[in-house]
């Protein structure tokens, strides 16, 4: 394929994008400014899906058209979810997707409030606990609060939908998803903090890697840098096709990325570096790490990170960083992190500095 192509328009980009994916599983991942045309395109694999009455989707996209279907109201302190379309009304009131939305959220936030969901009257509050055996309901979230529990919304339709299609058809409890065979992210990160965003890329990156498994295709456009970087350095090169889309009087130019252009590594190990200091180190942290290693491996010529290692406990150290990379251990808080893989991940994190002599900013 080569590495720069002009189109007409975003419609023929498009064209070409669903030729492409028809004969290869990997997601692919664009890096695009804002105006250059990259909802549009989100748009045009969501126009794919029928309107029709007991209809399953074909593309689950999430965009603005998704997040406007939330709309907070500050005169009850209550977010409303106007659901248009059937299939997800389905599963809030057969699939407990309620629960999924719950523990995905979760992740992202560390306060001691949970959302509250009464999906007959379409609207969900945030409860408070106060420690006393009493709680403060219908409390109001912050934008970056409301976003993280859209996303989750979305997220948690993902991870339902892995869950079912795992299993053979007749087992399915639900046939939501039996057509579904794109799905489409366009910037899922607006008004997020970086340590967010990089939890929510990592989570996501591991759906991705699920969805492969089962030919769904991904398709992710961002305008913004960090998220970029985070999921594309969490893939294989030969793992996601990574393209930047910019636009001019010719039309729409695709390029291909071979490699991050941004200093995704030297931020990351910034992070880490001031968790350690704070003692706030969590999952992500692990993640991160894990990641750096194996791009430095694979620059030094090594196969696996693990040459990269060190001293007696490094076996150990291995396996704890796998453990941590794995999604079934995304539930995990912070405390829940026992000291000694802590210390574990902080000395071989300080050995790592030391042997490579890396020049981190405070």
């Amino acid at each position: 394929m080569p590495s720069e192509r002009m189109f007409n328009d975003i419609n023929a980009l498009f064209v070409d994008i669903k030729s492409l994916l028809s004969s290869q599983k990997k997601p692919i991942l664009i890096y695009a400014f804002n105006g250059t045309g990259k909802t549009r395109l989100a748009n045009l694999f969501y126009d794919m899906n029928s309107r029709g009455e007991g209809s399953s989707p074909v593309c689950l996209n999430y965009s603005a058209l998704f997040e406007d279907t939330f709309q907070w109201d500050n005169t009850t302190n209550e977010l409303h979810f106007m659901v248009q379309d059937e299939w997800l009304r389905r599963l809030f009131e057969d699939e407990d997707l309620e629960s999924r939305v719950k523990k995905i959220y979760g992740r992202y936030h560390f306060s001691h409030f949970e959302p509250f969901f009464d999906v007959e009257n379409q609207l969900v509050y945030f409860q408070m606990a106060t420690g006393d055996d009493k709680s403060s309901d219908h409390i109001k979230i912050s934008r970056a609060e409301e976003s993280l529990f859209i996303w989750s919304v979305y997220h948690a339709v993902l991870d339902l939908m892995v869950d079912t299609l795992s299993d053979d058809i007749e087992n399915r409890t639900t046939d939501v998803f039996n057509d579904v065979k794109y799905i489409v992210i366009d910037d899922p990160v607006s008004s997020v903090d970086d340590t967010r965003i990089i939890s929510l890329a990592i989570d996501l990156v591991e759906t991705i890697k699920q969805l492969k498994k089962l030919n769904v295709k991904v398709i992710i456009l961002t305008h913004h840098a960090l998220f970029f970087n985070v999921v594309k350095n969490m893939m294989r090169k030969e793992e996601v096709s990574s393209w930047s889309l910019s636009s001019s009087y010719e039309g729409i130019c695709r390029k291909d990325i071979q490699d991050s252009p941004f200093a995704y590594h030297l931020f990351a190990m910034a992070l880490i570096k001031q968790a350690i200091e704070n003692n706030t180190i969590e999952r992500y942290h692990f993640n991160l790490f894990r990641a750096i290693l194996e791009k430095t491996a694979n620059f030094l010529g090594y196969k696996h990170y693990k040459s990269l290692l060190t001293g007696e406990n490094k076996d150990e150290t291995y396996r704890i960083l796998n453990i941590y990379s794995h999604s079934r251990i995304a539930d995990m808080e912070p405390q829940d992190i026992p000291s000694d893989h802590k210390k574990l991940f902080v000395d071989i994190f300080n050995d790592f500095l030391k042997s490579y002599n890396w020049k981190i900013e405070d």
